[in-house]
């Protein structure tokens, strides 16, 4: 699809050779009708010079995915500038409560605080990319894939870019598709889990979080299935002292898991020869788990 960003201003050529001047416009107004018909439009960026915005102005537009409204304030629209309202908002982080108050705004299922700098994909799970202030630039986790072990990246990057981008948020519903999961890790950039972002993950057993006690964050039980909670093993950071181990026991959503269900460490699996280890980085101890050897070489003698 086609991405689309409406200037704030624009500068205008008037006359010709050398008495031609530019006149420099502030854009204010989309008229009615001017991308009607754009079904492959798919990112649009609106100014915050912008003060209003004609009746079907992107009538037809259906593809529209993400709409950045940079402007403090919503503009008063009619409902049928779009002809669809199933687009992500993205508005000034200031801004939010003011669009949410707004009856044509808010119908917009989805409405997120930053501006919106782009999406991207990431072995196989989607991250929406933006910048919150001048220089915070976060990820949020909208759509994983659906295998049995992901380790979310602690940063993303968007195609052709080098900025980095802190993964901060699994949105609500990310792993809907996830049924598959078995163990999932958390990266140390992580700052929140909205709901029911693992409603259907049934059959995770292991979570393995690096986010240190210093950065750990509250959820709504909804997060995980309830028999999560007394099955799944949660993994912790490492320290002597067990303060980390004790923060998390301690925090609204994390102190849901059972008191036997804790450990240390980041579980990771490693080959050494023909063995198959678990470990613990950080606490440096290990389980053999499983042998390429030829049972049949093996004897109890040890020849």
């Amino acid at each position: 699809g086609n991405d689309i960003t409406i200037p704030e201003t624009i500068t205008i050529k008037i006359g010709e050779g050398e008495d031609a001047n530019d006149l420099e416009c502030k854009v204010t107004t989309i008229a009615a009708n001017a991308f009607q018909g754009c079904t492959n439009l798919n990112k649009l960026w609106l100014p915050a010079t912008l003060e209003s915005i004609g009746e079907k102005a992107f009538d037809g537009c259906k593809g529209i995915s993400y709409i950045c409204s940079t402007g403090g304030t919503p503009l008063a629209i009619n409902k049928n500038v779009f002809s669809t309202y199933t687009a992500t908002l993205y508005v000034p982080a200031s801004a939010l409560s003011r669009y949410e108050q707004n009856d044509v705004w808010k119908t917009f299922p989805v409405r997120r605080e930053g501006y919106f700098e782009g999406a991207t994909t990431q072995n196989g799970s989607a991250f929406d990319c933006l910048t919150i202030g001048e220089e915070n630039t976060v990820a949020i986790l909208t759509k994983a894939e659906n295998e049995t072990i992901i380790e979310i990246p602690a940063t993303v990057q968007l195609e052709g870019a080098n900025t980095a981008y802190q993964v901060r948020t699994i949105w609500q519903n990310a792993f809907r598709n996830s049924k598959k999961l078995e163990k999932i890790v958390f990266p140390e950039t992580l700052r929140m889990i909205e709901e029911k972002a693992f409603e259907q993950c049934t059959k995770l057993t292991v979570i393995t979080s690096k986010v240190e006690k210093e950065n750990l964050f509250t959820f709504d039980k909804n997060v995980f299935p309830e028999a999560i909670y007394s099955t799944a093993i949660v993994y912790v950071p490492y320290d002597k002292e067990g303060l980390t181990l004790a923060e998390y026991q301690s925090k609204d959503g994390w102190n849901n898991f059972s008191e036997n269900h804790w450990a240390l460490g980041e579980k990771k699996t490693g080959t050494v020869g023909d063995m198959t280890y678990d470990y613990l980085v950080g606490v440096g101890t290990a389980t053999l788990t499983k042998t390429t050897l030829n049972a049949e070489k093996v004897r109890i003698d040890g020849t």
